[in-house]
């Protein structure tokens, strides 16, 4: 769930939701990896909080605190319910 978290907060924002960590494999891991220790960077104003707040619980950093797949994809059915569906009229298959 990490992962998708950290995907997602990528793809709203335009960045990173934490500081890339040093590449030094000698280095402390709270510097190889700054998601350890560091709370991820705010999402823009721009976006909701009924997606900023999934997107960030997936970041938590006590795994068990993280939503479910399933919680995850529940939080977001309200949202995706309210969007404009389309229009297929007029829409020939085969030609």
């Amino acid at each position: 769930m990490w992962g998708i978290g950290a995907t997602l907060f990528h793809a709203l924002a335009g960045y990173r939701a934490f500081d890339r960590g040093t590449e030094d494999g000698s280095a402390a891991p709270e510097l190889r990896w700054p998601q350890l220790v560091d709370d991820p960077y705010e999402l823009p104003d721009r976006i909701s909080d009924d997606v900023a707040k999934p997107v960030l619980a997936c970041l938590h950093r006590d795994p068990a605190m993280r939503p479910s797949p399933a919680a995850l994809a529940e939080s977001f059915e309200p949202m995706m319910a309210s969007l404009p569906k389309p229009r297929l009229s007029g829409f020939k298959v085969g030609r």
